[in-house]
């Protein structure tokens, strides 16, 4: 049997109504070579399981873990089962744009020696805010030359914390390139420390494989959405300015080479992550959050300075 040329895969946690919207916007792809890969991790809402089961596309294959992995297990646990050439994820409350797998089709057959696709997403509330995308029949590729970055460039960005999208939605990559880098020591050491939010793991993955390669396509145009809901745990632990300032230093410090002044780039980003904080809470500036994220501030900047190792420190 020829494998698919996609696997998008969904790890599953409770969320039943979520998921619906996720399988559904999967099924609905327009182009149709691909397998569909849930893997729900032990969801304490019965109806979850009961849901995923009846499901009968012959594209699907779903497998429920005995017990709850966690977030960053059940991504191996996917990465593991995948059998596409090429590997998507699609978060279980998130939405994938119908065209998605075709505008990745095109842009895979017109650069065949490019092997890391990046493409950008749409916050939503409620899925009508992204009716102009869900359902535009022409996502055409235009001056598509213009998508393809030499990785010396790219990587020289991210070394300045200048950011591109990175969460597991926005990836697409080799199945090859996942499977080998899940057995790899450092993937397991990031896995370890921070695999029970999923902080920066996601940032690890992709850029541990681009950096195999000499280029990258970065897309501008969404092709999937990123639903906003209270719930989302990335909420929680991104309002721990320290666990995130040192989630962000360890991951990068371990994927490239910091000389000289380059180490100041880490004092910049603690500095611009801070002010992002406050003045996207303005009101909690008169209460408590407002020392506590300075002394959080401080305490990493002093870490920085005196290049005291906390990676223990990271693990939840």
């Amino acid at each position: 049997m020829n494998k698919p040329f996609f696997t998008i895969a969904i790890p599953v946690y409770n969320r039943l109504n979520y998921l619906k919207e996720a399988v559904n916007s999967a099924l609905n792809q327009t182009f149709t070579n691909f397998e569909l890969l849930i893997i729900d991790d032990n969801s304490t809402e019965d109806n979850v399981w009961d849901y995923i089961s009846s499901l009968k596309d012959k594209r699907i294959r779903a497998i429920k873990n005995k017990e709850n992995l966690g977030i960053v297990p059940n991504w191996i646990k996917c990465i593991e089962e995948a059998n596409g050439k090429w590997f998507k994820f699609l978060l279980s409350d998130d939405i994938l744009y119908k065209n998605a797998l075709s505008f990745l089709y095109e842009l895979i057959r017109n650069y065949p020696d490019n092997f890391v696709i990046v493409t950008s997403g749409k916050d939503f509330k409620e899925i009508s805010e992204l009716k102009d995308y869900i359902y535009n029949e022409e996502i055409a590729i235009k001056n598509s030359q213009k998508y393809v970055f030499p990785i010396d460039k790219i990587i020289q960005q991210r070394k300045r914390f200048n950011q591109t999208w990175a969460n597991p939605n926005a990836y697409t990559l080799l199945t090859s390139d996942l499977k080998k880098l899940i057995k790899t020591e450092d993937f397991k050491k990031v896995a370890s420390i921070l695999g029970k939010t999923g902080h920066c793991v996601d940032y690890y993955i992709l850029y541990a494989i681009a950096l195999k390669y000499k280029t990258m396509i970065e897309v501008d145009f969404p092709l999937y959405g990123t639903r906003c809901h209270e719930t989302n745990f990335s909420k929680t632990y991104n309002q721990d300015l320290l666990y995130h300032l040192r989630g962000d230093k360890f991951v990068h410090y371990l994927l490239y080479e910091y000389k000289g002044i380059e180490n100041f780039y880490i004092i910049r980003h603690a500095f611009r992550v801070y002010f992002n904080k406050l003045l996207s809470n303005k009101r909690a500036i008169f209460t408590l959050y407002f020392p506590k994220k300075t002394i959080q501030l401080f305490i990493f900047l002093f870490e920085h300075i005196f290049k005291i190792n906390v990676a223990s420190k990271l693990t939840r």
